[in-house]
């Protein structure tokens, strides 16, 4: 880690109470409130516009794709034509996940819900939607795919620094870590580039331009998953992703923020002073300037994976969720452990044995613990 002046700080929390629903079934002529969830059809739809639904065949979700966004069906397929076959589970929502998302150690092979893989020729991985029509998804992997190649080139990663390029795919462009040594070192060295003239302005521009874009309801297809920004005690966005807990329950969100030339995670809270903090350097800093993860709160969107005391986070035929730099350009990671009674979301380095997770005014080094990964077939 690289020395620097910081301000340090601790977190608060109070108790919240862990509910679980299963989503209303849409109805016409009711009032919908944007982020809230129904099931339609046999999949789940997350609203997008404030609005109250229309009576009839115009009404539907399907209908009215600048409303609603699918995701995933409510059940898992059943087999044709067995006899003995169990009813399919239906899935409950909980105020926070942290028992939610699904866990998996770096070995396991999972089936695939909602956020696929798919593969092409060179052997790289492609994230993409599969919920709703199948020219909703045709469109999405046309539009990840074409995406995909775009990310390669270095002036497209400049124009994703400084906010003039927005991807609509999930495992791609600056933030996300590429197996293939080539893209990550072109990654790294375009950081390192605009690190050259670091400015938190420059970040919080390009920020802004993206939380923009996320938050048109016009605006399609959109990323599995978001960072969004928060600015100086603004409201939490609605779909902020719930990734751990405090020792009394208190909801924590994975957050990251622009410090000493990396682009740093650590963790949000409604309760915490100023909202998020990161660890750096063997200090907890906190500020009141940082993006929060966000995206349906199903379990099956995402999954952990598990990294026992004394491995390292080495990266298999599974694609990271996008995090951060080190000023070097070194890829940061999503991680969260157990640490104190609480389940803390931090950061971690590729190859790294240890999860860095600010708390009580400094920096904790934690073992073992898990990292974020978007759900695919493996």
């Amino acid at each position: 880690m690289h020395e620097g002046p910081a301000t340090s700080g601790s977190t608060s929390s109070s108790k919240t109470p862990s509910t679980s629903f299963t989503p209303p079934d849409w109805t016409p002529s009711s009032r919908y409130s944007r982020g809230s969830f129904i099931a339609f059809a046999g999949c789940l739809w997350r609203c997008e516009v404030d609005h109250t639904s229309s009576d009839g065949e115009r009404g539907i979700p399907p209908n009215n794709l600048h409303l609603w966004t699918p995701f995933a069906p409510m059940f898992a397929p059943r087999p044709p034509n067995s006899a003995n076959a169990e009813q399919p589970p239906s899935y409950g929502y909980p105020y926070y996940p942290a028992h939610q998302i699904s866990s998996a150690s770096a070995e396991e092979k999972h089936d695939e819900v909602f956020a696929s893989d798919s593969e092409d020729d060179s052997g790289h991985w492609t994230v993409i939607d599969r919920g709703g029509s199948e020219d909703l998804v045709a469109s999405r992997q046309a539009t990840a795919m074409e995406e995909k190649h775009v990310a390669k080139s270095r002036p497209e990663l400049e124009a994703e620094l400084h906010g003039d390029r927005v991807w609509k795919s999930a495992g791609i462009g600056i933030w996300s870590f590429s197996l293939d040594p080539n893209e990550e070192q072109n990654k790294a060295s375009v950081w390192r580039e605009w690190n050259d003239r670091p400015s938190k302005d420059a970040w919080i521009k390009a920020a802004r331009a993206r939380t923009r874009v996320y938050n048109d309801a016009l605006q399609t297809p959109k990323p599995v998953v978001m960072w969004k920004l928060v600015e100086g005690g603004e409201s939490f966005p609605s779909d902020a992703i719930p990734v751990g807990h405090e020792a009394d329950g208190q909801t924590l969100f994975a957050a990251r923020s622009l410090y000493a030339g990396g682009l740093h995670l650590g963790k949000a809270s409604h309760t915490m002073f100023k909202g998020s903090s990161i660890s750096f350097a063997g200090k907890e800093l906190i500020t009141d300037t940082f993006e929060v993860l966000c995206g349906p709160r199903d379990p099956r969107t995402l999954q952990w994976k598990k990294y026992r005391h004394g491995e390292k986070a080495v990266v298999g035929n599974w694609q990271p969720v996008e995090g951060g730099r080190e000023a070097d350009g070194r890829a940061l990671l999503i991680s969260r452990a157990e640490h104190a009674h609480g389940l803390h979301p931090g950061k971690i380095l590729v190859g790294d044995d240890h999860a860095c997770l600010g708390y009580g005014g400094g920096e904790v080094w934690v073992r073992p613990f898990e990292v974020l990964a978007y759900s695919a077939k493996a």
